[in-house]
């Protein structure tokens, strides 16, 4: 490695015993000096002493391994045991009898028993593993309520000793594959639960990093990539993968820890050839750390010295494969926020390989009298513990949506999606009945509930460990408009909230408006009550303002059921994805269309090549649009969605692939036309022409789409010249086949239902097209009448006019025919696609168990027309008379049964339709009716254009259009209804030093279209608050290598706020910093000097400033408070910033909303206190720091805003003498507690003693 000038790392094992008195330590500073990484295992002993002391010796563990770490040199990354779920690492009692009877010798050149069969006991078959013992008399299992306590006290032992505050106590690597550790919630002693339990029982605050270790059973370097799983244990990986399954498993609150691997092999011997092997595991490490964010630091391999029969040393086949794999630049790369770790850490090289030094022989584990360090708080061992019988209530928080918009009083319901991931079950029933709950919080204060208790929803079904459960959460909406905090948790026994318990919480952030008014409402008859919920439901949502250009371009680029639209099918959530997220981009970043062709035959399947696309590091198919030879079009990925968002190709482009070689031949008519269409389609909606149409190989240096592109037939000119048909032609595709939408409705016969009970309902009219539609009946499953339980009901997630048998074809590419037995139109015919009996798979519950429906349409923004709402109910109600084992509760959502879009998300949430649609069944009210008698629509004049316009203004007449245009036929929208009036929020006083800063000489960041901000981003420096935007700019620039951070262009944040309040420019909006990880391109970053954790908050000038900065830029970019966001709130961005206190503790998210909230509204500010000066100003805020924490208000120099206070306490006005500022501020209506004495000793000691005291003032009387 010194060679080749990759400095890598050194794992050492050491043996250290666990006699308190034993002071000896080791020198690694001779490595450490060189540029190498050393981490050292520290190990209570080996077979048969374990790898941890028995539990009663571990307070003289932690001891010991203080003291070895204090004696020690070169070494700040310590692991605490190894492969503590494999039995040779148990401890045994002093009297037990000699363990090595169940074990046996060790083998010849394995001499701590690496190689046993038990060692790896999953790949045994079943009757070998029962032949093995679990555990043998006089041994103490190791659960992992047990070694959390022991790393707990060896890590708080460790950071007590002077120089070692900031060292890494590391978890100590699971042995992968080993089933041998059994215990209450893993019966099955499955390894990866065993990691996660021991994370989980640690906790993210108290543990400093990971380690793996991973192997493959082979020399074979394809063994590498190899996917197999256990055919006992399906969910895990047979081979190097598995190091997959561990950091899936590492809890999301613990994914920015570093993780580090320190042992891989081959499982055998290293043979002495270069097979390639590890330069494939780097390879693969490599991937993982560039398309993840929690990133693997080291990769080690087992062992270099001659010590056992794994040794590397000697074998010149090996070596040279390792020194091929050093010729890789190989990095980890963390994009993080702080300028500098919170805790001093050694200076640690880049990932690279490392050899493993020689193994320290055997020491007599030596007893000593029980010492801990003083500073160390003694965690008890209990019995229950010891036996591994510690129960702990955790939870997963896997999905939670509120609906929106929400209004003051409204009751809501949304599926909350959890996993019981502690040892204990949950009852839905007895009490210890576990249910879901919520607390309220504003302005970080909690806010009652309406009678006083909690309101619970209780789970479905009991979950046990391990099981994942969606329940429809209940909830009351506050009372009053405004934004809240919302925070989830679950409860026990209806008083013991989980996270009083340690588990985790989920927090939402809401905003409820005022509840809408239409025009003439007052005079609208109030509803009966068993239909006012019908009512509720489909009243018309808030206004909206009117709708801005850009914003419009949005709305419409989202709509794919826009008019004229040609048909195309949506199989984006069914196509493989990798490991990777797709990057996001907003719709003001699209530029052109980029057209591409496979350069394969025609025929192979989309998802071939989106697999193959996978396989080039990407994280899914790189096109949106896929057009088959055929002409068929489908949507392969969301226009939002781009796979490289720094490729210009790729994060400007909207892809459309088509199906073909085109080096020689052109496409086939069909196939241009349908792109054609597709083009005119989607340029309007981005304010494209035909000239914005380009090929791959305009951007590239490709071929794609094909040489007959440009040159020769030049396929391009005919594409371009259909484009610009199609932009000035008639609409491009007609309905669905057989059926006018315009048409007059077919009369509904059936009997209205208006009561719960199910009376006789007729048989709709329904047409069958069974035989007409693409299928292979031998493959579908026969059922029986009583097998039948529910009412399925989908959206076809595409265009209402797409085809039918459009519909039908992309089912049959996969499936044996069409999913559903009926298909709803838009214009609300229905068609028979399946016989009733059969059904395309047995296995899946909603499909093998259940009637599924169709409706046509995409129902994320929109719902069902109300003739398809209207059939829906008629055939529902038949289906229920059919199987009398239905019931309304037997109507489901397919999203009900899986993590599935359909039908929709206004199906739950929103506009809600299933409650619509259950209440038109349950009423046999006809939705059509109702929605002509909304409130504020008056009867249309002409009776005879009802029939002809009634697809086109169906959605009209159920939800209400704000804006200038938004009039409804019975009148005017109120004008003080169609937009929240908020004050003109100024701009304020910013001093842009962003050309004073330091800049990378060579770097530059890229520009960004105003337009493309969406989002405002919240940090904190992590520093202390002294320190300014110099430091953190040179910080930001220089490349870090100890923390694996690559220079900069310049400082990452565009403003930032010291502690003295004053608004800093350091970037220009329009450049596109570092400061948030995959959101650059439309996040503005506005960082708070400071180190916000434990505690830890801004200071009030910060929180007003910030407001006033955050306020004005949100008025400026058209943002709503739901657009501010943590840092930490971003996806994919596992990071403290902006502190520990931003969303928990003292929740200064919430000071801060509020503040903006108050600076938008116009509302003056309650208390100011007014400086002379900066200095003055820092230096009393140092000094009288329980004053303005315990009343909060706000400090600053500027008389113009202490003008707009309701009492100022003047300390100073600067410029201006005291008794000229106390004149102005009294003709303002201020009232004033002047300071007798102003200067700063004085005013700090005086507002000192107003806090002792409890009072605010020393003149005034708060009213």
């Amino acid at each position: 490695m010194r060679a080749a000038r990759k400095p890598g790392w050194i794992v050492f094992s050491e043996v250290v015993g666990h006699d308190p008195n034993d002071l000896t330590g080791k020198d690694y500073s001779s490595l450490s000096r060189q540029g190498l990484g050393v981490i050292v295992c520290l190990n209570n002993g080996y077979f048969p002493q374990g790898t941890l002391p028995t539990s009663t010796e571990y307070s003289n563990f932690a001891r010991r391994c203080a003291n070895f770490v204090d004696a020690s040199r070169g070494c700040s990354r310590w692991v605490i045991g190894n492969e503590m779920n494999y039995a040779i690492g148990r401890p045994s009692q002093e009297s037990a009898l000699d363990t090595r009877q169940q074990f046996g010798d060790a083998p010849a050149g394995d001499p701590t028993l690496r190689s046993l069969p038990d060692r790896f006991s999953a790949l045994l078959s079943a009757d070998d593993r029962e032949a093995t013992l679990d555990t043998v008399e006089g041994e103490e299992l190791i659960t992992p309520q047990l070694y959390a306590n022991c790393y707990g006290m060896c890590r708080q032992a460790i950071h007590s000793l002077e120089g070692h505050e900031g060292d890494q106590v590391l978890v100590g690597a699971v042995a992968p594959w080993n089933t041998k550790t059994v215990y209450p919630g893993n019966p099955s002693g499955d390894w990866i639960k065993y990691f996660q339990d021991i994370l989980l029982q640690c906790g993210a605050s108290g543990c400093d990093g990971i380690t793996l270790h991973t192997f493959t059973h082979g020399a074979n370097p394809t063994l590498i990539l190899d996917n197999s799983k256990l055919p006992d244990f399906p969910q895990h990986h047979c081979h190097f993968q598995a190091y997959r399954d561990f950091m899936h498993a590492i809890p999301v609150n613990m994914r920015q820890l570093p993780v580090y691997i320190t042992e891989t092999d081959q499982a055998g011997p290293w043979e002495n050839v270069n097979r390639g092997w590890i330069q494939a595991a780097y390879a693969e490490i490599d991937r993982w750390n560039r398309q993840n964010s929690q990133k693997i630091r080291a990769l080690v391999l087992y062992r270099w010295p001659q010590l056992d029969r794994w040794h590397i040393k000697g074998k010149e086949g090996v070596i040279e494969d390792f020194r091929a794999a050093l010729r890789h630049d190989y990095r980890w790369n963390v994009e993080t926020e702080l300028v500098q770790p919170e805790r001093e850490e050694e200076r640690q090289p880049d990932v690279l390989p490392e050899a493993r030094r020689n193994l320290q022989p055997e020491k007599p584990a030596g007893r000593g009298p029980a010492r801990v360090a003083e500073e160390r708080q003694e965690v008890e061992v209990s019995d229950e513990m010891r036996m591994g019988r510690g129960m702990v209530y955790r939870v997963q928080w896997l999905k939670g949506k509120p609906p929106s918009p929400l209004y003051p009083g409204q009751i809501v319901s949304f599926p909350v999606t959890v996993r019981n991931t502690g040892t204990i079950a949950w009852p839905a029933v007895g009490p210890q009945q576990v249910s879901l709950g919520y607390h309220f919080f504003q302005n970080r204060q909690e806010l009652p509930y309406p009678d006083g208790s909690p309101v619970l929803t209780e789970l479905p079904n009991d979950v046990a460990p391990g099981e994942t459960v969606t329940i429809d959460a209940q909830m009351v909406i506050p009372d009053r408009p405004g934004n809240y905090t919302l925070v989830l948790d679950l409860i026990s026994g209806g008083e013991n909230w989980f996270q009083a318990m340690q588990s985790d919480i989920l927090t939402r952030w809401l905003s409820v408006s005022k509840a809408p008014q239409m025009a003439g409402a007052e005079q609208a008859a109030e509803p009966e009550a068993e239909t006012a919920m019908q009512e509720y439901v489909t009243a018309d949502p808030a206004p909206q303002p009117e709708t801005t250009p850009v914003l419009q371009v949005k709305e419409e680029a989202r709509s794919s059921s826009a008019h004229h639209g040609p048909p195309i099918v949506d199989i984006a959530s069914s196509l493989p994805r990798g490991e990777n997220p797709f990057a996001l981009r907003t719709l003001d970043q699209i530029r052109r269309l980029v057209i591409c062709h496979t350069a394969a035959p025609s025929g192979v399947p989309i998802q071939a090549v989106a697999q193959a696309h996978i396989s080039q590091g990407y994280p899914g198919i790189a096109y949106h649009y896929f057009v088959l030879e055929s002409g068929e079009i489908l949507q392969v990925a969301e226009v939002e969605a781009v796979v490289n968002d720094e490729a210009e190709w790729s994060l400007t482009g909207v892809n459309i692939c088509l199906e073909g070689n085109f080096d020689e031949n052109v496409p086939p008519p069909a196939q241009l036309t349908a792109a054609a269409q597709l083009c005119a389609w989607i340029l309007p909606r981005f304010q494209m022409t035909a000239e914005n149409v380009v090929g791959m190989c305009e951007l590239l240096d490709t071929s794609s789409p094909g040489s007959t592109f440009d040159t020769g037939p030049a396929w391009k000119g005919t594409l371009s010249e259909r484009i610009v048909q199609f932009l000035t032609d008639s609409p491009l595709s007609p309905p669905a086949e057989g059926h006018d939408e315009g048409a007059p409705e077919a009369p509904d016969e059936s009997p209205a239902l208006t009561e719960p009970e199910r009376i006789p309902a007729p048989k709709p009219p329904v047409e069958d097209v069974v035989e007409r539609l693409p299928r292979d009946p031998q493959r579908l499953v026969q059922r029986e009448v009583d097998d039948v339980e529910f009412i399925v009901i989908n959206h076809t997630a595409a265009p209402p006019i797409t085809p039918l048998q459009t519909i039908a074809a992309a089912f049959h590419r996969r499936l044996p025919g069409i999913l559903y037995q009926f298909f709803i139109a838009s214009n609300g015919a229905i068609y028979q696609t399946q016989p009733l009996m059969e059904v395309v798979d047995g296995r899946v519950p909603y499909i093998a168990r259940a009637i599924n429906i169709g409706f046509a349409g995409e129902f994320s923004d929109d719902i069902p027309t109300p003739s398809q709402i209207k059939s829906g109910r008629q055939l529902i109600s038949w289906l229920m008379e059919e199987f009398p084992q239905l019931t309304l509760a037997s109507i489901r959502g397919v999203n009900e049964f899986i993590n599935h879009t359909s039908p929709g998300e206004q199906w739950l949430q929103g506009r809600r339709w299933k409650d619509i649609l259950i209440d038109a069944v349950r009423t046999g009210a006809d939705p059509t009716t109702t929605a002509e008698a909304s409130p504020g629509a008056a009867a249309d004049p002409d009776p005879k254009a009802q029939p002809a316009a009634a697809v086109q203004t169906a959605n009209e007449m159920m939800e209400v259009q704000g804006g200038k245009e938004g009039l409804l036929q019975g009148g005017e929208l109120d004008a003080q209804e169609r937009h929240v009036e908020r004050e003109l929020v100024a701009r304020p006083q910013i001093r842009d030093i962003s050309h004073d800063l330091p800049r990378h000489p060579a770097l530059q960041y890229r520009r960004r279209q105003l337009a493309a901000i969406t989002h405002i981003a919240v940090h904190h420096t992590a520093l202390p608050p002294h320190v300014g935007p110099e430091q953190v700019a040179q910080a930001h620039v220089a490349e870090d290598l100890d923390r694996g951070k690559s220079a900069w262009s310049g400082i990452g944040y565009h403003y930032f706020i010291p502690a003295d309040g004053e608004i800093l420019q350091t970037q220009p909006v329009e450049l596109r910093t570092h400061h948030v990880d995959r959101h650059n391109s439309y996040a503005i970053g506005v960082a708070f000097a400071g180190s916000f954790m434990n505690g830890a908050t801004p200071l009030p000038q910060q929180i007003h400033s910030g407001a006033r900065l955050i306020a004005w830029l949100m008025q400026e970019f058209e943002l709503q408070l739901t657009d501010v966001l943590g840092h930490n709130e971003f996806s994919y961005n596992a990071t403290p910033c902006p502190g520990s206190e931003w969303l928990e503790g003292n929740r200064w998210r919430d000071s801060l909303m509020a503040e903006i909230e108050r600076v938008q509204n116009g509302i003056p500010p309650y208390h100011y206190v007014l400086f002379p000066s900066d200095e003055s100003m820092s230096e009393t805020l140092t000094g009288a720091s329980h004053y303005f924490d315990e009343f909060k208000p706000v400090a600053g120099t500027f008389l113009e805003d202490a003008l707009q206070a309701r009492y100022v306490t003047l300390v100073g006005a600067g410029t201006i003498s005291t008794a000229e500022a106390e004149r102005r501020l009294a003709d303002a209506g201020v009232e004033i507690d002047p300071l007798e004495d102003s200067d700063t000793i004085s005013a700090t000691h005086r507002l000192l003693q107003l806090a002792h005291d409890g009072r605010r003032f020393r003149s005034l009387l708060e009213s």
